[in-house]
């Protein structure tokens, strides 16, 4: 099937978790730079006395005395990331979670489904053999009806089989990743 950490980061719940994440983490860079002076350069242009001017000066800002809001903002900021570190833990958590129940149930099923195979097989032949012991006179007709009617129940025993191993097989791919567009753009 491929790569699973590649299969799981397609999961939309994981790129939402990792982008909150990563969010998160700029915002620290972000409030600490508010604890680090500031440079801002300044300019104008003019005319004066007929001539262009141009000047331009440096502004120099920087709260060193009061640092505790950019402090706190910093605090905030880690919290926020670390509450976002928590949020991608249970998104992994949830998926490898969603994963492991869903191939628990494709295998019981595919395991049900090849007994089932069997079970068929073996019905099938059982009626073959009650149609030619009717055919020779050796059984009552009731024996072939009820062995047909054993056939008709284990053959829709095992179309259903099918139909639940699809179902896990899509439960599977989705869980994994699968199926998600992961294009934004358009064609």
């Amino acid at each position: 099937m491929g790569d699973g950490t590649a299969l799981l980061l397609r999961r939309p719940d994981i790129r939402e978790a990792e982008r909150r994440l990563a969010a998160a983490a700029a915002r620290i860079g972000v409030a600490r730079a508010d604890l680090y002076p500031r440079v801002n350069l300044g300019g104008a242009l003019g005319l004066l006395s007929g001539g262009f001017k141009a000047v331009a000066s440096p502004l120099v800002s920087w709260a060193f005395p009061n640092q505790a809001p950019a402090r706190s903002r910093l605090e905030q900021a880690r919290a926020t990331e670390r509450a976002a570190l928590a949020g991608w833990d249970a998104a992994v958590l949830r998926s490898l979670r969603e994963v492991e129940t869903a191939l628990a149930a494709y295998d019981a099923e595919t395991r049900r489904n090849r007994d089932l195979g069997i079970a068929t097989r073996e019905a099938q032949a059982y009626a073959r053999r009650a149609g030619a012991r009717v055919r020779l006179g050796d059984a009552p007709g009731l024996l072939q009806v009820d062995a047909q009617r054993a056939t008709a129940a284990a053959t829709l025993q095992q179309v259903q089989s099918d139909l639940l191993v699809s179902q896990n097989e899509v439960a599977l791919f989705r869980a994994l990743g699968g199926g998600w567009r992961t294009d934004t753009g358009t064609k």
